[in-house]
């Protein structure tokens, strides 16, 4: 009997050998020493509210938590099969969130001089407080992830000598139907959250054609290029017309993500991030910026504005005036990233009127419901509200921005310091569930990758509120759930030869 090992070997170049050590490796048993640390540097940040001065917390916490969160992530990366994983990522984004925006944050306010937050101010000891209350709660979630994240190999992320090669065409369709979801989202409003995956769904396909060697799928290497380049291309014009900076600049993740798990192209690495910061902060950034001040024209619609908006560096084809310096890009990102603020100004509120014990939560009695089964359901997201609550707008339907609370605000809002531990424990728990069930390594199979990257993604970067956090959670734990189901039970009756 001959192994397995030479039959797989052969679909992957030479390049990609080590690419393909990596798919295979598994996941160690569960360690909490990266939680220990993690909770070592937030108690000692959170020692700095005992100072006089609250500017000490902010400027300790944020020189201690963002080389920590990056030293973290990097030793997670390097035990997780895909590198990037929703933990990895979590530590990432917020080593740049809680460290480096907490330090510019800090330095900002240093000269005593309050916050702006939409229209409202807050002091720099509410600040310093809501900083210290928002790492507790992103140490509470890394804990969740920690104990319910995969621990080893599950069959369905498993390689194997008999799977038969990903049919190209199915990737193209995961592909095409996402970015009709990404420009014309309003057709598949009326399945609610069930369908909130799909936004995810284009960006997936990418990255599976991306980690994937391109012997896989039996095409050459300029057919391989002019492939990817058309999938980063149709995802960086769809995610155009949502209109987020953030979306626009994951449009090239698939890249990053290629870049980081290959051996053999960690040569481009610094000169990729380097474009990408140049992209962002020289394009994207004054661009979105320019089409939000200006108002569209007739007959302009969302893309179309943006793409008329066309800034680089500040400047326009149509001026010689600077629109936007880099040093107010730059700022504005920071100020923009530390997503501690509103949990500051509910500081503020809790000081001046208690907590709320759960009344600023009561639509979750209709959040949990299917859009599917009530259509004419009220809007879940509470971003409008907010704005209007800090005075922003005379009305929830006037609001022209949404503000989030945060699922840490949130929590901490109604139920305290507890409820932030408690709350962010449980959002930890459900996303680990989620990326349990997506498995560890789930390049080859669609449905699982795209529920991987909607956790990754998704998952760790967007939590508006907590009641939204959690409906979410619930409804990507049914529809895939069931999903899953199906494929196995079909898997059972039509066994591939």
């Amino acid at each position: 009997m001959h192994s397995a090992t030479p039959h797989v070997q052969h679909l992957w170049p030479p390049s990609t050998r080590s690419f393909q050590a990596t798919l295979e490796t598994r996941v160690p048993s569960r360690s909490w020493n990266a939680v220990g640390v993690h909770a070592i540097v937030v108690l000692i940040t959170a020692t700095g509210l005992l100072s006089d001065n609250p500017v000490v917390p902010l400027l300790l916490g944020g020189l201690l938590v963002g080389p920590t969160l990056i030293v973290l992530g990097i030793l997670e990366a390097r035990r997780t099969p895909l590198r990037i994983d929703p933990l990895s990522f979590l530590l990432f984004w917020n080593a740049v969130d809680l460290g480096i925006a907490a330090t510019y944050i800090g330095w900002k306010v240093s000269s005593g001089e309050w916050l702006d937050f939409s229209v409202a101010l807050i002091s720099r000891a509410d600040l310093a407080k809501g900083y210290v209350i928002y790492l507790l709660g992103i140490l509470s979630m890394h804990v969740g992830l920690q104990y319910m994240r995969p621990v080893q190999q599950s069959p369905a992320t498993r390689w194997s000598a008999n799977f038969n090669p990903l049919p190209f065409i199915w990737l193209v369709a995961i592909w095409g139907l996402g970015l009709a979801y990404l420009l014309k989202s309003v057709w598949f409003g009326f399945l609610g959250n069930l369908v909130q995956p799909l936004h995810w769904a284009a960006l997936a396909a990418v990255t599976i054609f991306a980690l994937v060697p391109r012997r896989y799928f039996g095409i050459s290497k300029p057919m391989f290029g002019s492939l990817f380049t058309i999938g980063i291309l149709g995802l960086l014009v769809a995610n155009l017309a949502t209109g987020s900076k953030a979306y626009i600049t994951f449009s090239f993740l698939p890249l990053v993500w290629m870049v980081i798990v290959r051996r053999d192209l960690w040569r481009w690495g610094g000169i990729l991030a380097l474009g990408l910061v140049a992209a962002y902060f020289g394009a994207i950034a004054p661009t979105l910026q320019n089409s939000r001040q200006e108002p569209p024209g007739e007959g302009e619609g969302p893309l179309a504005h943006i793409i008329s908006s066309f800034r680089v560096f500040g400047w326009s084809d149509s001026t010689t005036e600077p629109k936007n310096s880099l040093s107010d890009q730059a700022e504005a990102f920071l100020v923009r990233q530390f997503d501690s603020t509103p949990t500051g100004f509910l500081v503020g509120e809790v000081r001046k009127d208690g907590l709320q014990w759960g009344q600023t939560m009561q639509y979750a009695a209709y959040a949990f419901v299917p859009r599917l089964l009530w259509p004419d359901k009220p809007n879940v997201s509470r971003g409008a509200w907010f704005t209007m609550y800090l005075g922003a707008s005379n009305r929830e339907s006037e609001s022209t921005s949404s503000t989030g609370i945060t699922a840490v605000g949130e929590l901490y809002w109604n139920f305290g310091i507890p409820g932030v531990v408690i709350g962010m424990l449980g959002i930890g728990l459900g996303y680990g569930l989620l990326w349990r069930m997506a498995g560890e390594n789930p390049v080859h199979e669609p449905l699982h990758m795209i529920l991987y990257v909607s956790v990754v993604i998704g998952g760790m970067t967007d939590m508006p509120e907590a009641v939204t956090v959690y409906a979410g959670i619930l409804s990507q734990m049914i529809l895939f759930g069931a999903l899953f189901y199906v494929l196995r039970v079909g898997r059972r009756k039509f066994p591939q030869r």
